[in-house]
């Protein structure tokens, strides 16, 4: 049976000098030269202040009878660089001298290699200000609380339960801990596999991925409201895992298309396979599809808000050339109320895109546009709220993507006409006019 054991207090000696292992799963090591600065300065200030200093918290996972890294690896790397550094320039008493099983790890990524070798020169360079009671400090009387678990799923958990106080990780580190814990069978390789686009990405991307677009196109195709998102509401992101024993009649079909999938090389001499059909407002399949479904989503986005694309320059006519030269303009693109249009229009795009392609999309892309900025003519402050009520109504657009079966039904979609008495719409009156959606 699993358990967790009863949280010890370790110096920083007792915590480098334990064998720990970092597994695959885990994201490269990327503090930053300022992170390294603040803990080498709290360090040095407390040792004149404090009898102790906390450092923070690791969680190990004991589940394969060896010690795994779960929470706490930026810091405990970080640690380890110090620690070698006192050993290089040769600062350690006789008795202090220990030996750091982590420096045998093999670091493979790209990304750790580079800061860990950036921060260790930085590190040498700063590891003179440790006087002799400041080493002695910083090896004793500097600590941690390490947790360690007998189950990597209630590690996990406990990791989550962590960082959903105080200063809460964003929703994304905690989708990716799930996901991640959801490929308990699969093996290092496909986690690192899984997690590489990701790893890769800047995190204000990945805030702006779920918080910007898919939670919004999730709950507007659903009719439902969408304000900010929250660790409360992750699970919106989470469905499906395919290995479990007992399936669902209605999972039946996802299963086929993973095995499918998964067997490709055997049926089709192309060694390349197709992504998995997974739609925006679908079923999520947990664990790779997940991670896979959010790098093509990334990749959709990155086009789609890039208006001088060849996604957009393919689509290039008379019949779209005001509303791309618009969109291509910044016309009052910097009030709130323009903004709001915008990511609508942006939202609904990737909806119709994920589902349909750029079928008939030159034809399409009127509607679209007018109906994402129709609030913008009808409504002299147009404020979040607003755009959200549209979005989320029953006859609103979403609803007739969501229901369509091929493109050409949303060019039955009935906009009415709009009458504005503002000043500074930036074309929009034009366009409107164009498309007769303008009352005199």
């Amino acid at each position: 049976m699993s358990k967790i054991c009863p949280p010890e207090i370790i110096s920083v000696k007792n915590l480098v000098t334990t064998k720990i292992e970092i597994p695959g799963y885990q994201r490269p090591y990327k503090w930053r030269l300022k992170n390294v600065d603040d803990l080498l300065n709290d360090i040095i200030f407390f040792s004149s202040k404090k009898p102790s200093y906390r450092l923070g918290t690791v969680i190990i996972d004991r589940s394969n009878d060896i010690d795994e890294i779960v929470d706490g690896q930026q810091r405990l790397l970080t640690l380890v660089l110090i620690s070698k550094a006192l050993e290089e320039k040769s600062m350690l008493e006789e008795s202090d001298k220990f030996e750091i099983p982590l420096l045998k790890e093999d670091f493979t990524h790209s990304i750790s290699r580079m800061n860990l070798l950036r921060n260790y020169q930085h590190i040498l360079t700063r590891i003179g200000d440790f006087k002799p009671e400041v080493i002695k400090f910083f090896l004793y009387q500097c600590e941690l609380v390490k947790v360690s678990i007998g189950s990597i799923r209630e590690a996990f958990q406990f990791f989550d339960s962590q960082n959903s106080r105080g200063k809460a990780l964003y929703p994304h580190n905690l989708l990716k801990a799930f996901h991640l814990r959801e490929m308990e069978d699969a093996s290092d390789d496909e986690k690192i596999n899984a997690v590489q686009n990701w790893d890769a990405t800047e995190s204000l991307k990945l805030k702006n991925l779920f918080g910007s677009y898919l939670y919004k196109v999730r709950k507007w195709s659903k009719g439902k409201a969408a304000m900010d998102l929250t660790n409360d509401e992750l699970d919106i992101f989470k469905g499906i895992k395919l290995s479990q024993a007992e399936q669902f009649p209605y999972a039946r079909s996802f299963e086929m298309n993973n095995t499918f999938l998964n067997n490709y090389d055997k049926f089709s001499e192309d060694s390349n396979p197709p992504a998995y059909p997974q739609q925006l407002d679908g079923v999520i399949i947990n664990g790779k599809r997940f991670f896979e479904f959010t790098n093509q989503t990334l990749a959709n986005i990155e086009f789609i808000t890039n208006y001088d694309s060849e996604f957009w320059n393919a689509i290039y006519s008379n019949q779209t050339s005001n509303i791309l030269k618009f969109l291509r303009g910044n016309g009052g693109q910097n009030r709130k109320g323009d903004q709001y249009c915008k990511l609508l229009f942006e939202n609904t795009i990737l909806y119709y895109y994920s589902k349909f392609h750029n079928h008939q999309l030159e034809k399409i892309l009127p509607i679209i546009f007018l109906w994402s900025f129709r609030e913008r003519l009808n409504l002299k402050a147009v404020r979040y709220e607003t755009i959200n009520n549209h979005a989320n109504h029953y006859n609103s657009l979403f609803h007739t993507i969501k229901e369509a079966l091929d493109p050409s039904e949303l060019l039955l979609y009935q906009l009415k006409p709009v009458k504005f008495n503002f000043e500074n719409v930036y074309g929009l009156d034009v366009i409107f006019e164009k498309y007769n959606k303008l009352k005199s």
